[in-house]
């Protein structure tokens, strides 16, 4: 992976967080992991969906960021 891919996935995720609710999980491997396959029928469904009545959410990147540390912190002190 690159710095130029990270920093244009940056980008992208930017400019969707000003118009969707975002939430971005991790998954080191696809083999064996036992999300991955809820995770791949969620992106099948996601991508099938109609977003022509959608309403742009305007939400700061760093609020993602925080909530999304704030959803591991919270995990892994349920460990």
């Amino acid at each position: 992976i690159s710095f130029i891919l990270v920093k244009e996935c940056r980008g992208e995720l930017s400019k969707l967080s000003a118009s969707a609710s975002v939430t971005l999980v991790w998954i080191p491997e696809h083999s064996n992991h036992s999300g991955n396959k809820k995770a791949d029928e969620l992106a099948r469904a996601g991508s099938a969906l109609d977003i022509s009545q959608a309403r742009p959410v305007k939400v700061p990147l760093g609020y993602i960021k925080n909530g999304i540390l704030r959803h591991y912190l919270n995990k892994s002190e349920l460990r």
